[in-house]
């Protein structure tokens, strides 16, 4: 029997508040979280207005995918030099937004919807966030959007999580001899070398938000994420992010300190049992030590037995996150579904063309890495090459 589904949209903060009762009926992503929605849409002001979807049959509300409408900008980039940037007004579908009934025929409305958006001249182009490849919502609109609208750029990635234990012990139990060995060896030299002791510091109260900011961003102002725009960054909507955390009881920001200095921090959020990571950084000058693995292992086993049931690590193939994770499934980068119109047909043909040349980059220098590898190992003796020097942290 066919299903007759229709779809409303929500655009006003009073409309979204009248069906609030959904989001504890189909809990999701932290970043789907109605709260979550609404500040980030305040964060940027007048540029950003939610947008929500909602699917019904007959008056009952079946499924909604959770977004924004925002007024941003396309950033065209060769690695990660920026070459030029367009106005494009976007309709977001925010990771894990898309809540409740995923059957066909739901999907379908919700898609319809969206792809009705981009037609009619709302939006340049949909960006929609990460989101698993074998969900049926993007399964959908992998097979409805046209060739000249799909985003060509995208690259499917591995994204792990971990089901958090009662002790640390069955942690470490998971990990290979030689990893366990090496990390417990790399934490006693770390401990050794600042014998006045190491201290991590759990920031989640909002009276704390300011001490927090201040020396989180002594740490990530000089890490490696931040050249390229990532980390934690003081800035007014990271602030309201992190008082909104906090007010609601989510914020875990770990802070690890070294003779009263912070040298690393792991910022995270605790909502519906899960851990989200959000960002990793650390000293450089104390890489050799990994302050970061040493600091997550921490603050792990204060998860255990402590109602965190899962640690999200989030996107990427990290060797931290393949040694700790036991759950790995792939997922989309952020893509976008561009309108079927002469411009943004245009721009969607400029980026596949700039991602081209990214990608042949990459394969060169990989080629390039390979072959400079196995020149190194033939000078080595065997055994001295240690996986565990690749981590990040």
């Amino acid at each position: 029997m066919n299903r007759k589904i229709q779809t409303r949209i929500l655009q006003s903060r009073a409309e979204i508040e009248g069906f609030r009762h959904l989001w504890q009926q189909w809990p999701g992503h932290i970043y789907a979280d109605i709260d979550f929605l609404l500040t980030r849409v305040e964060a940027h002001g007048s540029r950003s207005s939610p947008h929500v979807i909602l699917a019904l049959e007959g008056n009952e509300p079946m499924a909604m995918a959770v977004g924004c409408f925002t007024e941003s900008e396309l950033d065209f980039k060769i690695s990660h030099k920026s070459l030029f940037r367009v106005p494009l007004r976007t309709v977001s579908v925010l990771r894990g937004g898309f809540l409740g009934d995923q059957s066909a025929g739901v999907v379908s409305a919700v898609v319809e919807a969206l792809q009705q958006l981009l037609r009619q001249g709302k939006a340049d182009a949909l960006v929609i966030g990460h989101t698993p490849v074998e969900s049926p919502f993007y399964k959908h609109l992998d097979t409805k959007v046209s060739w000249f609208c799909r985003d060509h750029t995208m690259e499917p990635q591995p994204h792990w999580k971990m089901a958090v234990p009662d002790n640390l012990e069955l942690v470490h139990a998971r990990l290979t001899s030689h990893y366990r060995a090496h990390f417990r060896r790399k934490a006693r030299n770390f401990e050794k070398q600042f014998p006045q002791g190491l201290m991590i510091k759990c920031f989640r109260d909002s009276a704390e938000l300011d001490t927090m900011i201040s020396d989180v961003e002594e740490v990530s102002q000089d890490t490696y994420q931040r050249r390229f725009g990532g980390g934690f960054v003081d800035n007014p909507a990271n602030r309201k992010r992190v008082a909104l955390e906090a007010e609601k009881g989510w914020l875990r920001m770990y802070v690890l300190y070294a003779q009263s200095r912070p040298v690393a921090y792991w910022w995270g959020a605790v909502h519906g049992g899960i851990f989200y990571s959000e960002a990793l950084g650390f000293d450089r000058a104390l890489q050799r030590h990994s302050p970061g693995i040493y600091l997550i292992n921490k603050a792990i086993e204060n998860f255990c037995g402590n109602g965190v049931q899962t640690l999200d690590f989030g996107a990427g193939d990290y060797l931290y996150k393949r040694q700790f994770g036991d759950q790995c499934f792939q997922e989309t980068q952020v893509f976008y579904v561009f309108a079927p119109r002469f411009r943004p047909v245009c721009l969607n043909g400029i980026r596949t063309l700039l991602g081209g040349l990214r990608s042949a980059a990459r394969t060169f220098l990989k080629g390039f890495q390979s072959v400079r590898s196995r020149v190194k190992l033939r000078s080595k003796k065997p055994g001295l090459v240690d996986a565990a020097e690749a981590q990040p942290a």
